[in-house]
């Protein structure tokens, strides 16, 4: 019984630490969205990691990390009704939901973790994509957004 008990031990322990917690995932995207919606432009901004993939733009510079989300919220950006549809890791093909560009598709590989989340929405407007990482000060982290797109 122990033979056998130990390998399983192992193999439950290795692919735990690869699970994604979709819960958690789809708590920090509410955050966002909630953020979003309540215009609260310096916590999106503290949250958002430089460079910043932004509908197929990448943000290189601090101050248009801020320029862009203050415009946003001024402006009254919202996402309304928002409903995930999938959370995932980012793969080789994930970038072709951001941008069709080699520049994009270079973004995905020099400046993101391994474990980068895409999770996908649906909401009134259209849909939107977010890339997200670990947590930063309660929130997760941000590295690109897309949306709304039909």
């Amino acid at each position: 019984m122990i033979k056998w008990f130990i390998p399983l031990l192992f193999i439950l322990l290795i692919t735990g630490c690869t699970t994604l917690n979709v819960k958690e995932q789809e708590s920090g995207i509410n955050n966002i969205i909630e953020l979003i919606n309540k215009g609260e432009s310096e916590k999106l901004i503290a949250a958002s990691r430089i460079p910043f993939l932004y509908d197929g733009e990448i943000i290189l510079l601090q101050k248009d990390m801020s320029l862009l989300w203050d415009s946003l919220c001024k402006a009254g950006f919202s996402i309304d009704d928002p409903e995930v549809t999938t959370i995932s890791y980012i793969d080789d093909n994930t970038y072709a939901l951001f941008t069709a560009s080699m520049e994009g598709k270079a973004f995905f590989k020099r400046h993101l973790p391994d474990k980068t989340i895409v999770t996908a929405l649906s909401a009134k407007e259209g849909n939107y994509y977010f890339l997200t990482g670990s947590r930063k000060n309660g929130l997760i982290t941000i590295f690109g957004m897309k949306g709304p797109v039909q």
